[in-house]
């Protein structure tokens, strides 16, 4: 039986394409063998990759026409085959959220070598370019080069460091047997109404935990300003943007998508099969815009779980 659905079909291109080059894992190797891929014309294989590919781009670099004034970044580390060695690879992913509150992938690139501060600039002014130009704030964990780039493309933008990340942090710096009455303190600063309440309920997690954990209370002596950004919205706005949990569903996704190949055979792979999974979620957000709420956890790819796949090529190989 052959697959359906669009990801299935790009998983499927990249399986053969890795297979092929002599770049596969043995995990790879096995399900090459179920699917049937030993065999295959390889000009038939990179032309349907070729029709991917193409599909994919138009995707990433299409037009952006709807009212975007929030924007969630997060980045996701792969393995890219270079040279004839696995080679890391940073994907940068961009949601962004309408003024209805709906959401819709508008970019996904992998950083490329050089500065930082560059990288971002020119991702960045690709949005803006596509007709992202009233942000008002960018969501995501502390990323290096960030910030000096948003402030050069969107003056007026600002930032909010994501608040879940913040706190997972934290509490790395304190023991296990502290962690509940740390998280419960920071938790309930963080649900103060205002950002005046919020400060003041910081201050005194601070003097309550200074001597018993004082590596938190440094890690508590960053400024609050970027982690409290959220208190300057509309109070129906707020949790769109105070962290990226939204989009905790569509990271495991792309991480459970990526460890099915383990190693791609070279950067297009990768955007081929991360830009397929990326497109079908979006698409997905913008004709169900409450499906997002609703959504099994880990359900678009269950597939892609225990055993790299196993039953998602029996189905194929059925």
């Amino acid at each position: 039986m052959a697959p359906r659905r669009p990801l299935e079909r790009a998983l499927l291109s990249v399986i053969q394409q890795t297979y092929l080059a002599g770049a596969s894992t043995r995990t790879v190797d096995a399900l090459a063998e179920t699917v049937g891929v030993p065999g295959t014309n390889p000009a038939v294989v990179d032309a349907e990759a070729s029709d991917w590919d193409r599909r994919v781009d138009a995707f990433r670099h299409r037009r952006l026409r709807d009212v975007y004034p929030y924007l969630l970044l997060f980045e996701r580390a792969a393995l890219v085959r270079e040279a004839g060695e696995a080679q890391p690879a940073t994907m940068v992913v961009a949601v962004a959220v309408t003024e209805s509150g709906n959401r819709e992938v508008v970019s996904l690139t992998i950083r490329s070598a050089g500065t930082v501060t560059m990288f971002w600039e020119t991702f960045l002014h690709d949005l803006k370019d596509r007709g992202l130009d009233r942000l008002e704030v960018v969501t995501s964990d502390q990323l290096p080069g960030l910030l000096p780039a948003l402030n050069a493309v969107y003056p007026g933008a600002r930032w909010q460091r994501c608040r879940e990340s913040f706190i997972t942090e934290a509490l790395a710096t304190v023991p296990p047997e502290g962690r509940a009455a740390v998280e419960a303190s920071l938790r309930g600063a963080f649900a103060e109404p205002d950002a005046q309440g919020a400060v003041a309920a910081f201050a005194g997690v601070r003097a309550r935990f200074e001597f018993a954990f004082p590596e938190l209370v440094a890690a508590l002596e960053a400024p609050a300003g970027a982690l409290l950004t959220f208190y300057q919205l509309p109070r129906r706005d707020r949790r769109l943007v105070a962290s990226l949990n939204a989009l905790a569903s569509l990271q495991r996704e792309l991480r459970q998508s990526c460890q099915v190949v383990a190693i791609f055979p070279h950067q297009q792979a990768l955007l081929r099969l991360a830009g397929t999974l990326l497109q079908e979620r979006s698409d997905e957000w913008v004709a169900y815009p409450q499906r997002l709420r609703r959504r099994p956890k880990g359900g678009a790819v269950a597939w892609a779980g225990s055993a790299s796949g196993a039953a998602w090529a029996s189905k194929l190989a059925a």
